[in-house]
């Protein structure tokens, strides 16, 4: 008997979607690969319930598990004659969680809730460290108090290694093992733990955070920070290092000649640069500011300055409260230096005036004025743009800038290479 090919109308099995199969037989049950691998997984599928918890999941036969994780499969073995361990319930030193944790030994890590807990206490490097004689991958050994110690970032390792071989007048330091409550800029109560505590011969102690790049919140710390130290007749000090200006990119403009076209920074971007640079330069810790008066042209530099204390004087803010840190503002800094008129000048500030900077700049005639980021309070830009000041921000600038000075694709001339023509020939 001969077969014959027919085209049938089945019905898939798992979707219900009518569908063609050429063949001599109606033996296709699925529309497609994917309706017959969601079948097959659909029949697999089972539904868990942990034993310990009661939490029910989703998962395949062969993946069919008695817990939901791992700390219920740890619970199942707790009445086990082989688990030596007991099971004893804690509360963790860091955020006051009751937890139950098996307990072999009198290890300090188990005075924790989790692993987070643990890492940011750090108090298990501090009491069960261990001499060793030379520094390996899990900390530092110090010759100074005979210890090992854990670091975190290169900033710690670099100050590790400056007290126990540079600093000549220190006793012993150590990894801080407690915490300081402070305030974010939020208003919700949070605590830190500092980096390293410090004993110098003179009995004086110090406790020392290290950063790189200083944030907003960091001033927050400090001053609980000093706060803390003081109850205490302790010192607090913040050591940086390397801190590396955040620039924006630099934004460029075209221009010609006899060998072509070509791209250059703006001048705006220019002197934009140039005020960030110099605003590290500032010994403010809540914002570094610096202010950079140009001629109308972007062609000569009139003068600059950047946001500090009297000088002279320390280099240090005279309070860390908001508003109140004393340093005389950069704009005003810059006008003190300046020995020619600023009529029609250009101003490139890193933070937009203020309301007293703002009216200054209106009175020795500076008709530009571009700034980089935003002041709390809009009060200035406000009175400058009332007295027709041009008040512009770097950020929307550059787009500007660049459209200007742009010229677009549909605008250049068209050139006829040929390769069009031997297309529609062979087509």
């Amino acid at each position: 008997m001969k077969l014959v090919n027919k085209n049938w109308i089945l019905e898939c099995e798992y979707c219900k979607n009518s569908f063609h199969h050429f063949g001599y037989k109606a033996n296709k049950k699925f529309c497609s690969c994917d309706c017959r691998k969601k079948s097959a997984t659909a029949q697999s599928t089972i539904t868990c319930t942990c034993e310990i918890c009661g939490k029910q999941w989703q998962t395949l036969r062969c993946h069919f598990s008695r817990t939901c994780s791992r700390t219920c499969g740890a619970k199942i073995n707790k009445y086990s004659s082989k688990d030596k361990s007991k099971w004893t319930k804690i509360t963790c030193e860091l955020c006051g969680k009751n937890v139950e944790r098996r307990i072999k030994d009198n290890n300090s890590k188990h005075k924790f809730c989790s692993c987070d807990c643990r890492k940011k206490g750090a108090y298990f490097w501090l009491k069960d460290a261990k001499p060793a004689m030379s520094r390996h991958k899990t900390g530092m050994y110090t010759s100074l108090c005979g210890l090992t110690f854990r670091f975190d970032s290169s900033y710690e390792l670099r100050r590790m290694k400056e007290l126990d071989y540079v600093e000549k007048d220190v006793k012993s330091w150590k990894r801080c093992d407690f915490s300081i409550p402070w305030k974010n800029s939020n208003g919700e109560n949070v605590n830190y733990i500092p980096d390293l505590l410090v004993t110098y011969n003179d009995e004086s102690v110090v406790i020392e955070e290290l950063k790189g790049r200083l944030q907003p919140n960091d001033v927050l710390k400090m001053k609980a920070g000093i706060e803390y130290a003081e109850q205490r007749g302790w010192k607090y000090k913040l050591i940086q290092y390397d801190e590396k200006p955040n620039f924006p990119l630099v934004h460029l403009g075209m221009y010609e000649n006899d060998y072509g076209r070509f791209m250059r920074p703006t001048g705006e971007s220019v002197f934009m640069h140039m005020s960030l640079m110099i605003a590290q330069q500032s010994t403010c810790l809540r914002k570094k500011v610096a202010a950079v008066f140009t001629d109308a042209d972007l062609l000569r530099v009139l003068c600059f300055g950047y946001n500090g204390n009297v000088s002279g004087g320390p280099n240090q803010c005279d309070s860390l409260d908001e508003g109140a840190c004393g340093c005389t503002h950069a704009e005003i800094n810059a006008l003190t230096k300046s020995i020619s008129s600023l009529d029609g000048s250009t101003c490139f500030v890193t933070l937009s005036p203020c309301l007293a900077c703002a009216k200054v700049l209106v009175n020795r005639g500076v008709k530009r004025v571009i700034y980089y980021e935003t002041y709390r309070n809009a009060a200035g830009i406000t009175l400058l743009k009332q007295f027709g000041v041009k008040v512009e921000k770097f950020e929307n600038l550059s787009e500007q800038t660049y459209s200007e000075n742009s010229t677009l694709v549909e605008d250049l001339p068209k050139i006829n290479c040929g390769c069009c023509d031997l297309v529609q020939s062979l087509v």
